[in-house]
């Protein structure tokens, strides 16, 4: 078109675009370590699970006591842990010193991922909002802020990337559960549990994470044939959960059964765990 500027990416501070040819394909895996997100209902056993990765340190929101008790109640050995992540820039804090520290660790446990979403919207509303939660142009306007919150969330996501690659790291998620609703265009939505995170940011998790496990204790529920009063109870069994279903999420990139059982403690647990994903890395493709 006549008089038209041609602009080139290096003039605006871009790099040039690379030139993708035959020579850039590749057909193995990267080989990195998994991504892995927990969640369940209070006292499940996320916390005793994750503790017994391989050389874990956690990063723990303020709040989130469940490591401390269990390691004075003697459930736990020490553990290495970042504590009372009160500010999204302490958290930033734990995570560059995770990366760029001086360690050994080869699992990183954030304690609890729902608790870095409520770090991130408040950096959000205090930074990008004034601190004005309602108004048209308040945090709560129109959903603009968990919008808002889930565009930053991507750097989050980002520098755990950046400590797998870098550091060769697991990467273990935490989050505690809530029934949300699952959307069904063939039938009426239904309720459903998942992490306790915002639509807006989880739709970005849910894609990251190589798998997805559901804590679930399992219960028997009783109905008194005099009263109908309804009761439940526990059974005693724990499983981890690694398929979606219609009553939870899930998923997993490992060939894992449909159900884990967890046994009676977090070792065991994660004995269980680690077998299924050999088994699963053992399935010939065909």
């Amino acid at each position: 078109m006549a008089g038209r500027t041609v602009v080139a990416a290096s003039d605006v501070g871009l790099d040039a675009p690379k030139k993708i040819t035959m020579d850039d394909l590749v057909t193995k895996g990267s080989g990195l370590p998994s991504r892995f997100c927990f969640y369940g209902p209070e006292g499940s056993g996320k916390t005793s699970i994750a503790a017994h990765f391989p050389k874990p340190v956690f990063l723990q929101v303020s709040g989130e006591t469940g490591l401390d008790t269990l390691i004075n109640t003697h459930q736990l050995p020490e553990t290495p842990r970042f504590q009372n992540i009160d500010t999204y820039d302490d958290y930033k804090g734990g995570i560059d010193a995770i990366r760029h520290g001086d360690h050994d660790f080869k699992t990183l446990v954030i304690d609890t991922f729902n608790g870095v979403e409520i770090l991130v919207a408040e950096w959000v509303l205090q930074t990008l909002y004034g601190g004005v939660e309602t108004g048209n142009k308040g945090f709560n306007s129109y959903n603009s802020g968990n919008k808002s919150t889930a565009v930053q969330f991507r750097h989050v996501i980002n520098e755990l990337e950046r400590i797998r690659e870098e550091r060769k790291m697991t990467i273990v998620c935490l989050a505690h559960t809530k029934v949300g609703k699952a959307k069904n265009t063939d039938d009426a939505d239904h309720p459903q549990n998942c992490p306790d995170m915002s639509t807006e940011v989880w739709s970005l998790c849910g894609k990251w994470f190589d798998a997805i496990l559901f804590l679930k204790p399992e219960t028997v529920v009783v109905t008194d044939k005099d009263s109908g009063k309804v009761t439940s109870s526990f059974t005693g069994t724990r499983n981890l959960h690694t398929s979606y279903n219609s009553t939870y999420i899930a998923k997993n990139r490992h060939g894992l059964p449909e159900e884990i059982d967890m046994g009676s403690s977090g070792k065991e647990a994660y004995a269980n765990l680690k077998a299924a994903v050999t088994a699963g890395r053992n399935i010939t493709t065909k």
